[in-house]
């Protein structure tokens, strides 16, 4: 059996002090949106909680657009410390990264 299934996270909650996105689909059989809404309201830094409508399964994909923009506005967030240092290095590995992603 996969550990996903037997893992429970909730004990670790408190060592998660980083800003975390949450992005899940309405719909997802394996992550169930009331398990992730509860996540949202335990975590000591979710910087945001949001729900994709859609069946498919892989709604990233299907759903890019919409996906990348909440990516990307939390990269930005002055909030995320963590989003600051993904987007220098993400300059600093790729030149000709899109300008969409860099920070004014």
């Amino acid at each position: 059996m996969p550990i996903i299934h037997t893992f429970d996270i909730r004990q670790l909650l408190h060592r998660l002090t980083m800003p975390i996105l949450l992005i899940t689909r309405a719909d997802d059989a394996l992550s169930p949106e009331a398990k992730t809404r509860w996540l949202s309201q335990n975590l000591l830094n979710c910087a945001g909680y949001h729900v994709i409508a859609g069946g498919e399964r892989f709604f990233m994909y299907a759903q890019a657009d919409e996906v990348n923009a909440l990516i990307q506005q939390f990269l930005r967030s002055k909030n995320s410390s963590a989003g600051n240092v993904i987007l220098s290095a993400a300059k600093n590995l790729s030149p000709n990264l899109d300008s969409s992603l860099r920070s004014e």
